[in-house]
């Protein structure tokens, strides 16, 4: 996931394919360690390692989503805020520290926001919770997953991978601000994810205006197909803020920049009637719970 050569990372994804989208079970004692690679490759150096980063995420999510939700929603979250460049609220750790300027490709940013709104999607179900139970990966176990271990694989498992007598004298330094909790319930991650929605709803109304510009002659495939992903993610975040109870000022507040922002693509809609190319995402947005009549 996070090798230099492209034909490697693809190579890579074709082989997890082949393996476990038939026996989506067999790859849930692995679930973790893939986690972390793609944590690993989502903030990359490397542009083009960033890039490919979420392809193998979105294969993730579409056969074990309910144990990345559960397991790393967290981190996930501040994740994909470092890989976009949005600013979250200043009390969350470690997400208003930019890593590198976002920018992509239009085909990247559509992967991007696509694996974004899957995560969300599975996340943030409303519906019905999952009763499916998720394994737990106890550190005994990477001896027989070394194949695909990572080297912070005991941060986030809480131990340490070699035997350490001393280590309650804490004589050498720890990283102690990664998260381990773990999101049962949508009720929780939702609470969490509301932390986010300042920092992500003005990140959104900057992508919807680089994207529909006031003019455009014409508009391609991968454009619509990306203004498709943010209008679902910001349906996500309406249904959150319809559900959720917290603060009555700060919920006003991000309602009133949620309002502000669909009044502005209300208004966008209108003036793609007249474009053909437009057709899909016009049919889109009136589906959603944030089109009114």
């Amino acid at each position: 996931m996070i090798d230099e050569e492209s034909d490697v990372r693809r190579a890579l994804q074709s082989l997890l394919s082949s393996i476990f989208t038939e026996k989506a079970e067999l790859i849930e004692p692995h679930v973790i360690f893939m986690i972390l690679y793609i944590h690993s490759a989502m903030t990359h150096i490397l542009p083009d390692v960033r890039n490919d980063s979420t392809k193998i995420l979105i294969w993730l999510l579409e056969i074990q989503g309910e144990y990345v939700v559960k397991y790393a929603w967290e981190k996930f979250l501040n994740t994909f805020s470092v890989l976009f460049g949005w600013k979250s609220d200043e009390n969350i750790k470690n997400t208003n520290t930019y890593l590198f300027k976002s920018t992509f490709s239009q085909e990247s940013r559509y992967q991007h926001f696509k694996a974004f709104d899957i995560f969300l999607r599975k996340g943030l179900c409303f519906d019905k919770e999952n009763s499916h139970v998720a394994p737990k990966i106890y550190l005994n176990q990477t001896r027989y997953l070394s194949g695909i271990n990572h080297p912070m694989v005991s941060r986030y498992l809480g131990w340490p991978l070699k035997s350490s007598p001393y280590f309650h004298l804490s004589l050498f330094s720890q990283v102690n601000n990664i998260s381990k909790k773990v999101y049962k319930d949508v009720w929780s991650r939702s609470m969490l994810f509301y932390l986010y929605l300042p920092g992500l709803l003005s990140y959104l109304q900057g992508t919807w205006f680089e994207l529909l510009p006031s003019s455009m002659d014409s508009l391609s495939f991968i454009t619509i197909k990306t203004c498709i992903h943010v209008i679902s993610i910001l349906d996500h975040i309406n249904l959150v803020l319809k559900k959720i109870e917290v603060d009555e000022l700060s919920l006003k507040q991000n309602l009133k920049t949620l309002h502000g922002f669909i009044t502005r693509i209300e208004f966008t809609m209108k003036e793609l009637k007249n474009y053909n190319e437009s057709v899909e995402l016009r049919k889109y947005w009136i589906k959603t719970g944030l089109y009114k009549e």
